[in-house]
């Protein structure tokens, strides 16, 4: 992280490094109301330091850094059910800007940095195809990203997309 911390998952633990016992310790998380953790895909970290944890039929959720200096482990989830079809969250990049952009199973979205859909791109926008594929995905070192699928990847610079109503 930005803070030197190193985070690392697994199918359904996030774990933080600890350099004294040289070992991996599990965060313990709460994921709202389910008991089961989700199946995690992605994670990373945005530019304001909030953790993003992308999984598989859950959505999206956010450890902001005010509840990590808390020690709150409660996630509320982000983005997921209630938010269409976009429960599935296979990779997260972010632009210069700190927003996310993540792949799902029903295309890339844009997200603000509280987890809201502020665009969302298709095979009609030029899109490979609708589904993503599950760690594909990347940012150079100019800025553009990458995010790969079944009918090959798409790139593009965040700040180039025009988002319209």
């Amino acid at each position: 992280t930005s803070e030197g911390k190193f985070i690392a998952s697994s199918e359904h633990t996030v774990y933080e490094y600890d350099e004294k016992l040289d070992s991996f310790l599990p965060i313990n998380f709460r994921y709202g109301s389910d008991p089961s953790p989700p199946f995690i895909l992605s994670i990373s970290e945005s530019s304001n330091g909030s953790i993003w944890i992308g999984t598989k039929d859950q959505g999206l959720f956010i450890w902001s850094r005010e509840a990590q200096a808390e020690g709150d482990l409660v996630l509320e989830n982000s983005l997921g059910p209630k938010d269409g079809n976009f429960t599935t969250i296979y990779a997260i990049q972010f632009d210069e800007d700190g927003y996310g952009w993540c792949s799902t199973q029903s295309g890339v979205m844009k997200v603000g940095s509280k987890g809201e859909v502020l665009a969302r791109f298709s095979v009609y926008d030029g899109l490979q195809g609708a589904d993503f594929n599950f760690g594909s995905s990347f940012r150079d070192s100019i800025g553009r990203i990458y995010f790969g699928g079944s009918n090959g990847y798409n790139r593009f610079f965040p700040q180039s997309i025009e988002v319209s109503r």
